[in-house]
């Protein structure tokens, strides 16, 4: 029987055969000098011997007894040092074969939630088209004056909403991988190149118009969700023109009960917030913060529909009386 040792690998507890323990030390060390010069090699070392501790813990399932054979498999799935980019005599090695793409949201190179980026990466092309072709359509749907128009700008809308929630987005080194559709091994994880992107095919003519449209799509967000507040609160004379237009106050004080009109103005205020705290990220080209502020709008949003749907009805069961 051979002795094992009781190792913890990436925060996973295992029992290592000893000479399985060497072969992992042995790698592990090669890691640890291959990036020390790098300022972030604590960080780089800590995520490599993660992703080795899932590997192993893949194979060699709840038992937890790794041999010699697993700590291969890991290796030759990470990829020896020896076989990235030049043998040591300067000899070219053989590129690993690419991997079958797979669809995440790109949050190294968002704006909002990542997910023309992703696309961008799965299909591998210029960001700055899906991001241009999106405007078009929305602003031509805004403008338009058809009777579809509208509800075609509310789909397009909502299909990114949804894309954001339903797409995972690539966090891990091997999602960001999988996106590019990149072999992963340890060269993908140096921090320099720790966010393993597909090289940009964008210009600086693209990438200004780019710019150009994020902005001008940020400025109409913004008028947009500032246009919606100032319209709901005007609402408080809207039983005045209504009885002195149209005579008829019942209707009007009807619509804008207490309840009702609380509840159409919560899903209101959240979209409208959601489209000025969008659109001035997109304005200044800032990063939104961890805990995920839009998310949070979106979801509120959504969880206040049924709500307003309640009250609606309620108060077209108060119109039939009139």
């Amino acid at each position: 029987m051979k002795k094992t040792l009781n190792l913890n690998i990436g925060g996973f507890a295992f029992f290592v055969e000893e000479d399985a323990a060497s072969a992992l030390e042995t790698y592990l060390n090669s890691v640890r000098i291959r990036y020390a010069s790098d300022p972030s090699a604590d960080e780089i070392c800590s995520d490599i011997e993660e992703r080795i501790g899932e590997l192993l813990l893949e194979k060699c399932g709840p038992s937890r007894i790794v041999t010699n054979q697993i700590v291969d498999y890991a290796k030759s799935v990470m990829g020896e040092f020896g076989s990235i980019d030049t043998e040591p005599d300067g000899g070219d090695v053989k590129a690993p074969s690419a991997r079958k793409k797979r669809i995440f949201r790109d949050t190294d190179n968002k704006f909002l939630g990542g997910v023309f980026s992703g696309l961008a990466a799965y299909f591998d092309l210029d960001v700055v088209i899906f991001r241009i072709i999106y405007t078009v359509l929305c602003l031509s749907m805004m403008f338009a004056d058809k009777d579809w128009s509208e509800a075609l700008f509310g789909v397009l809308l909502l299909s990114y909403v949804v894309a954001w929630c339903c797409i995972p987005a690539a966090r891990t080194v091997e999602q960001k991988c999988k996106m590019n559709g990149k072999p992963i091994n340890v060269g993908d994880f140096a921090r320099t190149s720790s966010s393993p992107v597909r090289e940009s095919c964008q210009s600086p003519a693209l990438h200004l118009i780019g710019r150009a449209v994020l902005i001008l799509i940020g400025i109409t967000m913004v008028v947009l969700g500032t246009g919606a507040i100032a319209a709901f609160g005007a609402m408080d004379f809207l039983p005045w023109i209504w009885s002195d237009i149209f005579e008829m106050p019942g209707v009007a004080d009807t619509i804008l009960a207490g309840n009702l009109a609380l509840a159409l103005f919560v899903p209101v205020l959240l979209l409208a917030a959601w489209n000025i705290y969008s659109g001035i990220l997109l304005i200044f080209d800032l990063n939104s913060p961890k805990w995920r502020p839009g998310l949070i709008l979106i979801v509120l949003f959504v969880l206040s529909l049924p709500v307003c749907g309640f009250f609606l009805v309620r108060a077209a069961g108060g119109l039939m009386a009139f």
